[in-house]
């Protein structure tokens, strides 16, 4: 969904003797779907800084530029 990999989810295929798709099922997988919107809260040189402080890591930062 808009290229977010979604988890938890099923998708059954069914294949008949020869080897081909016969059914195809994704009934969980659109009823849990819910639009979502993917603008980004902060920028990505902010992600990196925040994840940068959280790693509580002693090198060099490099900015994410």
């Amino acid at each position: 969904m808009k290229e977010v990999p979604v988890f938890q989810s099923e998708v059954l295929v069914h294949f008949n003797k020869e080897g081909k798709i016969s059914y195809t099922s994704s009934e969980s997988l659109k009823k849990n779907l819910k639009e979502i919107d993917i603008t980004p809260a902060i920028s990505a040189a902010d992600a990196f800084q925040k994840a940068y402080v959280a790693s509580k890591s002693r090198g060099n930062y490099l900015s994410g530029k």
